[in-house]
């Protein structure tokens, strides 16, 4: 089930969802809504990826603190930017966690949704079962290979679900 209240960018995103299940011969059942309450109903996984606000709020995020001598890479983690981005999505899990204790009471969140580790301890605040999951960790580790002359693959990196104490 894929859940955005935008229509048009749900169908998007499964489009390019198809486009890998079947470039890995994988077969997929995929379903896209608009009513989150669908999508929830039943749910055992429920994978988070949002922003509240779109590029314009981002840039804010980004902006602001650099307006007062704080250059962030990112609106996320532990910044200024992250701080406000937490602000602004935080009603949003708000909601987002009423309709999950309703609906799918026992369904483990994994979260990708930045500020990462704020969102999922509010998340685990809020009565659910919380994972949060940091995307750049394999990134990082290739860059690291690369820049060490170690070649493609050498460091290792830990599975991750291991990353969910991202920036604490």
């Amino acid at each position: 089930m894929l859940h955005d209240p935008d229509v048009a960018r749900a169908n998007r995103t499964a489009r390019a969802v198809r486009q890998v299940a079947d470039a890995h011969a994988r077969p997929l059942d995929l379903v896209v809504t608009h009513d989150r309450r669908a999508a929830l109903q039943g749910a055992s996984y429920v994978l988070l990826t949002f922003q509240v606000g779109g590029l314009e709020a981002y840039r804010t995020d980004l902006d602001i603190p650099r307006r007062y001598g704080v250059d962030c890479v990112a609106g996320d983690t532990l910044n200024p930017g992250g701080v406000m981005r937490f602000v602004r999505s935080s009603p949003v899990f708000e909601a987002l966690a009423q309709d999950l204790l309703e609906l799918c009471p026992d369904a483990l969140v994994i979260n990708y949704t930045n500020p990462m580790a704020m969102n999922t301890l509010y998340l685990s605040r809020l009565g659910l079962r919380a994972l949060g999951l940091c995307h750049s960790i394999p990134g990082t580790a290739a860059v690291i290979s690369g820049l060490l002359g170690l070649g493609p693959g050498y460091c290792p990196t830990v599975p991750p679900a291991s990353t969910t104490r991202h920036g604490s």
